[in-house]
C-alpha cells in the first residue's frame, strides 16, 4: 500500500478521491506453470538477474519516502540486502557480464542518469557528464560497452551505445521518429532486441548490428525483450502472457515463430529469464478492490 491518494475539493464543500493501494509481488515461475513468491512485502519495479542466475537487483518504491532504492535478492532463500541508500530514485538495474558491477538509472541530481557502481562498492560514478532520462538496457558481452536508452527535445526515447573507456563518447544506434528502449545485445554480440512503437503499439525487433537490417519479431503488443544465454530464444511480455520468439532455419529471424509460455494474470513491472532460459523473476502488481471507483464525499466542508 503506498498510501497515496489523488483528490479534489469543490468551492461547495464536495471532496472527490480516488485511491491507490496497489499490492505487489515478487516471483519466479517456471515454464511448466510452477511458481514461488521470493517476496510480497514492497511494490518491486525493475529488475535483472545476475549471470550465473543466483541473485537479482530489484527496484523497490517506498510510499514513505516516494523513492525508488535498489536490492539485491538471494534468490534461492529469498534473502535481501540494500544496494543504495540515496536521495533519489534509482530503476533500471544491469549486471556486467562478471556479475561484479551494476549500471542504472539515478536520479540524484535532477533527471536520471546512468551511474555505474560494483556490487563490493560504496559509492557509484556516473558515466555521462550530460543528464536527460538516461535508462539502462545491457552490457556488450566482452563487458567493454553499455547501451541504452535516452530521451530527446522531442521527448523520444532512442538507443545508444557507450564505451566504458574513459572519456568514450555515446553513439546512436536506433533513431527514428518513433520510441525506441529497453535494448538488450543478444550472447554473441551481434544482434540487439530492443522494443519500439513503430506501428503505435510497442513491439519486439531485432537489429542486426553488423548489417543495421532491423526484423520485427512480434505482433500485439509485447515487451522488456530478454535472451536465453546461449542466444537461440528471446523473451518478452505481452499484455496477458510470457511469450517466447525463436528463429527459424540456420537461425533466420525473418521467420522466428512466437509462442505462448505461461499466463500473467496481473500487471508486470519487471521481468528477467533466467540464464538457462527455464524460469522467469516478474514483478507483479495488482490494484486494490476499488482503485477503479471515484469516491465522493458530500458535506465535507462546513459551509
Amino acid at each position: 500500500m503506498t498510501a497515496k491518494a489523488d483528490f479534489d475539493v469543490s468551492a461547495n464543500g464536495v471532496v472527490v478521491y480516488a485511491t491507490d493501494t496497489t499490492s505487489a509481488r515478487l516471483v519466479i515461475a517456471d515454464r511448466r506453470g510452477g511458481e514461488r513468491i521470493v517476496d510480497e512485502k514492497g511494490l518491486f519495479y525493475h529488475l535483472a538477474i545476475s549471470p550465473d542466475g543466483k541473485q537479482a537487483a530489484v527496484s523497490i518504491f517506498a510510499g514513505e519516502s516516494r523513492r525508488s532504492d535498489l536490492w539485491i535478492y538471494d534468490l534461492a532463500h529469498g534473502i535481501r540486502d540494500r544496494f543504495t541508500t540515496d536521495a533519489g530514485a534509482e530503476v533500471d538495474p544491469v549486471w556486467s557480464p562478471d556479475g561484479q558491477t551494476i549500471v542504472y538509472s539515478s536520479a540524484q541530481e535532477g533527471l536520471p542518469r546512468l551511474a555505474r557502481r560494483g556490487v563490493s562498492a560504496s559509492a557509484a560514478q556516473y558515466l555521462l557528464p550530460e543528464s536527460g532520462y538516461q535508462f539502462g538496457g545491457s552490457f556488450s558481452p566482452d563487458g567493454a560497452n553499455i547501451y541504452y536508452s535516452q530521451r530527446d527535445v522531442r521527448r523520444r526515447m532512442h538507443i545508444y551505445r557507450v564505451p566504458l573507456a574513459a572519456a568514450a563518447r555515446p553513439q546512436l544506434v536506433v533513431g527514428t521518429d518513433s520510441n525506441e528502449e529497453d535494448p538488450r545485445v543478444s550472447p554473441d554480440g551481434k544482434w540487439l532486441a530492443f522494443e519500439s512503437d513503430l506501428t503505435g503499439d510497442f513491439e519486439v525487433y531485432i537489429l542486426n548490428l553488423a548489417n543495421r537490417e532491423r526484423i520485427p519479431l512480434t505482433n500485439g503488443g509485447c515487451t522488456m525483450p530478454r535472451w536465453r544465454r546461449d542466444g537461440r530464444e528471446l523473451f518478452c511480455i505481452s499484455s496477458h502472457a510470457v511469450l517466447s520468439v525463436t528463429p527459424g532455419t540456420d537461425a533466420n529471424w525473418h521467420e522466428a515463430t512466437s509462442t505462448t509460455l505461461l499466463p500473467v494474470k496481473a500487471t508486470v513491472k519487471g521481468f528477467d529469464a533466467t540464464p538457462d532460459g527455464q524460469s522467469f523473476l516478474l514483478s507483479e502488481w495488482t490494484p486494490g478492490p476499488t482503485d477503479h471507483l471515484i469516491h465522493v464525499i458530500t458535506g465535507a466542508i462546513p459551509q
